[in-house]
């Protein structure tokens, strides 16, 4: 059986929806474009419209309300470009059209990166960076992405001979008059002039902006892929509840009947746990990688 071996940001939102689907219980109904749909179309062609009424259809990342589909043509009202805070964009012929989709994809997509940031500080990602040492000044800048040295090593004129510093001090709020980026770290061993520092430090994992984006860009280990899954599935479950709340229909509310309202929150709570899990697991492993180095400050 085969499986992406290079995950995007479209392979993570297809999983935490194949997840929160119960991998095949629950399908959505899906047609195919069969036209190119400029940005601001009010109609476009399906292969086939018989399942598509007044309600909400996906296409890409974008939502459309849609008033009807009749005789393979589907129709759009003035506002229903770009619906629930997505943007109108053009569609290739051949493309999916997902009705009355029960998690968007654009809502997923969103939570995923939702989640990414949110792993920080508990996961980070890793910069580097290379400062040529001065005779004028122990301070040099940070770049501004910088969140948390972790280690300063030093090299002169030998190939490989890397040497740690042993005394040195992040500054984050520095004069941005000297330090654009507000961020510096002072070295307090001297060193040679024009000798290479490289430090090494954390930074906030980076958010996914396109679909073809690979995980791997946030710059959180690759390992860390089952995280994200977990922590956006548990995030969106408890929603789920929300739609089985009390309302003035007889038939909603007796079909509701058989899945009470809490369930999907007790799901969320049991999904949360192994989230956790694997998070302390990732979070153990990236420390062992990246020990917090002992060194002095002033």
């Amino acid at each position: 059986m085969a499986y992406t071996t290079t995950d995007t940001f479209s392979s993570l939102v297809d999983e935490v929806i194949t997840s929160l689907q119960g991998f095949g219980t629950n399908n959505d109904q899906v047609c195919t474009l069969t036209s190119n749909m400029d940005a601001d179309d009010l109609s476009f062609t399906v292969d086939d419209s018989d399942n598509i009424s007044r309600g909400i259809i996906e296409i890409d990342d974008e939502v459309l309300y849609v008033s009807y589909g009749e005789n393979g043509t589907v129709y759009v009202p003035a506002f229903g470009r770009g619906f629930k805070g997505t943007a109108p964009i053009p569609h290739t012929a051949g493309v999916a059209v997902w009705v009355s989709p029960t998690w968007p994809r654009s809502t997923v997509a969103r939570e995923v990166n939702n989640t990414i940031r949110s792993l920080y500080p508990s996961l980070f990602a890793v910069g580097t960076v290379d400062i040529e040492s001065s005779s004028s000044s122990f301070q040099y800048e940070l770049p501004a992405d910088c969140e948390r040295v972790l280690a300063v090593e030093w090299k002169w004129n030998y190939p490989n001979s890397w040497n740690t510093v042993k005394a040195w001090e992040t500054v984050h709020s520095a004069s941005t008059v000297d330090f654009p980026s507000g961020k510096a770290l002072l070295v307090g061993d001297p060193l040679p002039i024009n000798a290479t520092i490289h430090v090494t430090y954390a930074k906030i994992p980076s958010v996914l902006p396109l679909s073809t984006s690979l995980f791997t860009e946030s710059g959180l280990p690759a390992s860390a892929r089952d995280v994200v899954v977990l922590g956006t599935a548990s995030r969106l479950i408890p929603w789920q509840d929300t739609s089985r709340l009390p309302v003035e229909s007889v038939p909603s509310d007796a079909l509701d009947l058989g899945k009470p309202v809490g369930t999907a929150t007790q799901v969320a709570g049991s999904m949360r746990t192994i989230f956790q899990a694997r998070l302390d697991q990732e979070r153990r492993a990236q420390l062992d990688r990246y020990p917090t180095r002992a060194h002095r400050t002033r």
